[in-house]
Order: C-alpha cells, then structure tokens, then sequence
C-alpha cells in the first residue's frame, strides 16, 4: 500500500510524446478534442487562479471566523488585514483568504478559509533568526504540531505522522496522510510546518471530494481487466519488455493520459481505483521507467494513468 502513497509526477504535454508512443490507438470511447469536456475550463495564456476583495459583508463574517484562528497562528499582532475572495479554477474551488500586514505595511501572514469557514491553510511571513537557533528535536516538533492542530480544531488523520527534517534542517515538516476506506489519498492529509525553534511556519488542510464506491472489485477481477487492456494500451515489443506489478487501491483523479487526443484536465472528485504499474527493462527502460494504469475499483474501466521517467 505504501508505493500509492507517494503521488505520480505528471509531467508536461510535450514530455509525453515519447512515452505515448508506446501506446497504440484504440477505439475506447474517442472523441475529437474540441469536444473534450475540460476544454472550457481555461485557455492557454490565462491564470489559473484569480482573486478579488471580498464585499463588506463576506468580509465581516470572514474576520470574524478568522479571529478564533489567529492565537494559536500567531497573527493576533497584525495591524491590518484584508479579505479577498481567490478562485481556483483548476480545482474547481472558490476560496477566502485574508492577508496580513504589520504597522509597515509589510505582509506577515496569510490565511485561506473554505466557503464554509474551514481552515485551509495558513503561513507566517515574519521570520527571524532565532527560528533556525534552537534544536527542536523530532519527537518535540511532533508534539508541538499535534498540540497546534488541537488550538486549531483541525482533525488529525489516523495513524502515526511521517516528521522528517526540511530546508536543510532549519525546519520540521510533520504531516498526517488522509487515508479513507484504508486506501491513501495521495497529496491529501494535514501539514505543520515548525521551525528549529519550535515556532509555527505553516499549517495545510487537504481533502478533496471523494466518491465512494458502491461496491469494489476483488484485486484478482481489477487484475484480470487490466491484463485483458494491455494488448491495446502497449505495444508487444513494449509488452515484452515489461512487468505487471500486483495493484494496489489509492484515491486518482481521472485523467485521459490514455486518450491523448483530449484535453488532460485531471477530475476534481477523486475515485478509487486498483493502481497497476508496468515497470520496464531492456531497451524500453531507456526511455520510460513505468506506465501506471488506474482501473476504478467499482466498473472495471480505464480512468487514466501515469508516465514514471
């Protein structure tokens, strides 16, 4: 279970010229790309993200959810703060945020709540030297992440956190992945991020929207889809060449990594699926070192995949 658990690279467009031509065409569901769904998301050139202040009311009610944060944050000193509503189109999310900004007017904080006032992240600005001073240990920088996600109200995954030392040592990263249905949801789960010295960087809250299946194929019948698929997806000289790995369930967002000819807007609601990678030897791992396949764990189909260089 543990290989899902570290998310797929997704590399760019022109990057996958080459390993999609291990692919071969097939007749599965295709479609010209003018008519690809996710086409009117964006356009080329256009930001992603986009953002506006907030009217006076969202912006009170904003403030004052924001307040019950900013003790255990650390922003209570701010001498001023304005309210923008953000929007994230890729995500398919509109977000609040609030900036924070000392009697300088330098920025010292920023906040993002939910529509729904959910914390989902927040970071200080104001660093010092003394961050990098101290020697918080591990277990310490642990405990003092717990303790400000318990301030905080935010729920802790279960299951042990992964703590490891960050920025060359100056910082401790202590995150609990969000595991549901006892399958890891790659990238999502809460973060704390501590200075050396034990005082707080940075919280991140992700929990994308999920939809639970009604029922899940056994690993032996997901296994038996995929290897009837192959023939179609890769070509024999690929095929030989390479090895199917046992599949392991994990949260995806369906992408069209198999239908090239779509636009290749990953879903915002994430299914599970069986996870199967086709790790290659030989000539063939010259070029790729694994084609990742995603069968929904409920109708058996193709939901896209992954290129591992």
């Amino acid at each position: 279970m543990s290989r899902i658990a570290l998310p797929f690279r997704r590399l760019p467009f022109p990057a996958l010229a080459l390993p999609l031509a291990f692919l071969v065409m097939t007749t599965l569901d295709l479609r010209p790309a003018l008519r690809a769904a996710d086409l009117d998301q964006w356009q080329a050139g256009e930001r992603i993200t986009s953002s506006s202040p907030a009217h006076a009311g969202l912006a009170a009610v904003v403030l004052r959810r924001a307040a019950t944060l900013e003790p255990a944050l650390g922003l209570t000193g701010a001498a001023a703060r304005r309210v923008d509503v953000v929007e994230d189109r890729r995500a398919g999310a509109t977000v609040n945020e609030v900036d924070y900004t000392d009697a300088r007017g330098r920025p010292i904080g920023l906040l993002r709540l939910a529509a729904d006032g959910r914390l989902l992240a927040a970071i200080r600005l104001d660093y010092r030297d003394a961050y990098a001073q101290a020697t918080l240990s591990g277990r310490d920088a642990e405990q003092s992440a717990r303790r400000i996600a318990t301030d905080l109200a935010l729920p802790i995954p279960d299951g042990g956190p992964d703590t490891r030392a960050t920025m060359n040592g100056l910082m401790w990263t202590v995150r609990w992945p969000r595991v549901v249905d006892g399958a890891p949801v790659p990238g999502d789960g809460l973060t704390v991020r501590l200075w050396r010295s034990g005082d707080l960087h940075s919280v991140t809250v992700s929990e994308r929207p999920l939809a639970p299946p009604a029922t899940v194929l056994e690993p032996a019948g997901a296994r038996a889809v995929i290897e009837g698929m192959l023939p179609t997806l890769v070509s024999t000289e690929r095929r030989a060449d390479g090895t199917l790995g046992v599949g392991t369930l994990g949260w995806v967002a369906a992408n069209d990594l198999s239908q090239p000819e779509r636009a290749d807007a990953p879903a915002t609601t994430l299914r599970l699926a069986y996870v199967f990678e086709l790790r290659f030897g030989g000539p063939s791992a010259e070029l790729v070192r694994a084609l990742a396949f995603w069968i929904d764990a409920e109708t058996g189909e193709l939901i896209g995949g992954d290129v591992l260089r």
